[in-house]
């Protein structure tokens, strides 16, 4: 059973990664809401000059490291309000914007994921009788996913709407099809049988 969990999520993360892959490459989903910045090779320039530094950066930014006085605080409000304000991950020396460390880092990523739901349903296996309740319990893993870190993005970063919509739609299909794979692997547990045992195994 335990090799079975294996290549159920092996095979399950590899589904994920190819249509995580199609998403973005094929149909271009991970494109929306995502805007070029108008006078692009002017501000690019300005940046060059006076950020040196690769990092997260929220701007209007504050140092963290002292505390603000009420007065501080105000006008760092006051700025902020004014704006402009958001937040920018930057790459002063640029990349290769897909290498190969990128792509098997993320299918390493699927593939991990599917292990831990191929776990998580081995468990489960005594109260999902039926085909369509297995891959509901991992579809359900990926509408909570999904809205995790997707909507706290959108709340406190204002990352665009579209953007975020497809975002956890991507995680719930993706999770479905990997649902999919596990749930025609993994059928049923033999009585007795410990998961936990069986993969320290295994």
């Amino acid at each position: 059973m335990a090799k079975r969990i294996v290549l159920a999520g092996v095979l399950a993360g590899l589904v994920m990664y190819a249509w995580s892959s199609l998403w973005h490459v094929v149909f271009g989903f991970g494109a929306t809401g995502i805007k070029q910045i108008p006078n692009e090779d002017v501000v690019l320039s300005a940046m060059r000059l006076t950020i040196q530094e690769p990092g997260f950066y929220f701007f209007p930014g504050f140092d963290e490291s002292a505390k603000m006085t009420q007065e501080q605080e105000q006008a760092w409000q006051q700025k902020y309000m004014s704006g402009p304000a958001g937040i920018m991950i930057y790459q002063p020396r640029g990349g290769l914007p897909l290498s190969p460390a990128q792509l098997l880092t993320e299918c390493g990523k699927d593939i991990v994921i599917a292990l831990v739901l191929a776990v998580l349903m081995a468990h489960a296996l005594p109260g999902l009788t039926g085909f369509s309740a297995r891959v509901l319990f991992v579809t359900l893993v990926g509408v909570v996913a999904g809205l995790e870190t997707n909507v706290s993005y959108w709340n406190w970063y204002r990352f665009p709407g579209n953007y975020t919509g497809v975002a956890i739609l991507e995680s719930v299909t993706s999770f479905a099809l990997g649902g999919l794979v596990l749930a025609a692997l993994l059928k049923r547990r033999p009585a007795g049988f410990d998961v936990s045992s069986a993969v320290k195994s295994g």
